[in-house]
């Protein structure tokens, strides 16, 4: 756990916990959204496809994702 704030084991296993802090609000939109049933999930897939990469709630879900695993 600790290499997810220290970057002990190699740079990639840091979660960029300001771009996270940045994205919270929107990422509890989506969130919300998605409990809600606003929104599905082939929907939002679509639209934070791999051509999203620049996209900062893509950023912030994928660290979020990749890393909790």
């Amino acid at each position: 756990m600790d290499s997810l704030f220290h970057g002990e084991g190699g740079a990639r296993n840091v979660i960029d916990w300001d771009l996270v802090a940045k994205m919270w609000p929107d990422l509890m939109r989506v969130a919300i959204s998605i409990r809600q049933g606003r929104l599905n999930s082939v929907t939002l897939l679509r639209r934070l496809g791999p051509h999203s990469r620049k996209n900062e709630i893509y950023r912030a879900l994928r660290l979020i994702v990749t890393r909790h695993r």
